[in-house]
């Protein structure tokens, strides 16, 4: 049996020396070769985070988008998915996508590994330091131009008395 493995692991040498036989032999390794990268990045990127949800609960913060790949090589060592390109982190006010670029190296494209995450609530809500708090209601803004011309009032009525 060693010697059957070891003729058909000479025989798959040889055949990638004829750049026919090469190219042939890819095609078919290929995909295979992809689905296998494909799977590690997606591994990865539950990994990730996961990591990315508890530097937010230990610290308060996210990961920012642009230290993301001194945050990654720090926490990893590695920033690079399966393909050679770096991870990468998108954070929006309900949720963060932590991604491959995938075989073309090229961000926001069709082949991107991407994983969403909701962004955990906190006591004030989703807001965070990298999102800007929400718009006050039109009741809180009513209210705050009522106490300011009643302010108003009230100093110009007594400016008027001096």
């Amino acid at each position: 049996m060693k010697k059957i493995i070891l003729f058909l692991i000479i025989l798959a040498g040889l055949a990638l020396l004829e750049p026919r036989s090469r190219a042939r032999i890819m095609n078919v390794v290929r995909p295979v070769s992809e689905a296998g990268h494909e799977r590690a990045a997606k591994r990865t990127l539950r990994q990730i985070a996961i990591d990315v949800q508890r530097t937010k609960a230990r610290t308060g913060f996210y990961p920012q988008p642009g230290d993301f790949r001194q945050w990654l090589q720090q926490t990893y060592r590695n920033a690079e998915d399966p393909w050679g390109s770096e991870y990468y982190l998108e954070i929006f006010p309900d949720s963060f996508v932590v991604a491959s670029q995938g075989a073309d190296f090229r961000k926001r494209t069709a082949d991107d590994i991407r994983l969403v995450k909701r962004r955990e609530a906190t006591a004030g809500g989703l807001g965070s330091a990298l999102s800007p708090p929400a718009p006050p209601s039109s009741k809180v803004k009513a209210s705050a131009i009522r106490k300011a011309k009643e302010h108003a009032a009230r100093n110009s009525g007594s400016a008027q008395g001096r």
